[in-house]
């Protein structure tokens, strides 16, 4: 038997192998595009947001000097906050438990003091090497009682480093630092 042999002409060999050679070049360009991205260390707008809404809770439940939800406010604390930041918190003075906490608590009732945040700024950062997640929160406090005690409005500034719990696999405070709270141009 002899094999026959016959000649292709181009437009012969792109009518039988164009799908083959258009798949080729579209997965090796696939696999170019994919190989040289660059790595995304950007949050999901989800999870940004879940963090924020998180940060004004600790926030909030850090400033609550409401004579009617402080105790809980401050028991709120303990699931949302790294041993270490209790620790820190604690020896500044910022954090109350046990005999000093009923003693805040029952001279909060008397005056009747209630308190109102409002969040001028709330701002996410990057991802840390760490896994952390870089939060600032920015806004002013302010203060109300029947004796008119303490200072009525206050600005605050907070930096939070907010981490995954291992054991509960929710957000955690795991770093905190009190910025000093310049006041915002524009009133």
């Amino acid at each position: 038997m002899y094999w026959r042999l016959t000649k292709i002409s181009p437009q012969q060999f792109l009518q039988h192998y164009a799908v083959h050679i258009a798949l080729a070049v579209s997965l090796s360009i696939n696999f170019f595009q994919m190989v040289t991205r660059p790595k995304q260390d950007k949050l999901p707008q989800q999870m940004q947001q879940s963090f924020v809404i998180f940060a004004k809770q600790v926030t909030s439940h850090l400033l609550d000097t409401t004579y009617l939800t402080f105790v809980d406010s401050t028991a709120a604390l303990d699931g949302e906050l790294a041993p270490t930041v209790k620790k820190y918190l604690k020896e500044r003075g910022l954090l109350t438990q046990g005999a000093e906490l009923s003693a805040m608590a029952i001279q909060l009732k008397r005056s009747r003091q209630v308190c109102a945040i409002r969040f001028d700024r709330v701002q996410m950062s990057d991802p840390t090497p760490q896994g952390m997640i870089p939060c600032t929160v920015a806004g002013k406090i302010a203060i109300h009682s029947s004796d008119e005690s303490g200072p009525q409005e206050q600005d605050f500034c907070f930096r939070y480093l907010i981490g995954i719990s291992k054991a509960t696999q929710q957000p955690i405070i795991a770093g905190f630092e009190e910025l000093s709270a310049a006041p915002q141009g524009g009133g």
